[in-house]
């Protein structure tokens, strides 16, 4: 089970615009291949599964203030992650919820990627870049669904 595209872009799209004030532009299957930081939420309910996002480690940093209100450098480590992991989870919630409007869905708290962890050196689904043509952020859905 796959969440299309159609769905994916829309979602992420708005949620960048409306709480990082910042343009995407969905670029399809890729990896990013800068320095990054991971995050995945778990999802259970009429479907489940592991939503993993990616985000380029300067991108995340320009997020932070954005969302902080503050100018680089100064988010610091910390909030840069906590920052990463709200973007997680709400497009987690947004593009499930976008997808499966009627699902009763769970999520649990947002946790970091390492290095065994989401798509390894795998292309991920779902890329989206803001301030070039490279992916800037990366989304995988792992879907199951739950009636099986």
């Amino acid at each position: 089970m796959t969440v299309p595209a159609e769905v994916v872009a829309p979602a992420i799209g708005q949620i960048l615009e409306t709480m990082y004030f910042c343009e995407s532009f969905y670029r399809g299957k890729g990896r990013v291949r800068e320095p990054h930081i991971g995050t995945s939420i778990t999802f259970t309910g009429a479907v489940s599964g592991v939503f993993s996002l990616e985000v380029s480690s300067a991108l995340a940093a320009r997020l932070a203030a954005d969302f902080l209100a503050t100018e680089p450098p100064d988010p610091g480590k910390e909030q840069i992650e906590a920052t990463v992991s709200e973007l997680a989870n709400i497009a987690c919630g947004a593009t499930i919820g976008a997808w499966q409007p009627c699902s009763n869905v769970h999520f649990s708290v947002p946790h970091p990627l390492s290095d065994g962890d989401g798509a390894g050196e795998a292309e991920f689904t779902h890329c989206f870049s803001v301030n070039g043509e490279n992916p800037e952020i990366a989304i995988e859905i792992a879907v199951s669904d739950s009636r099986e």
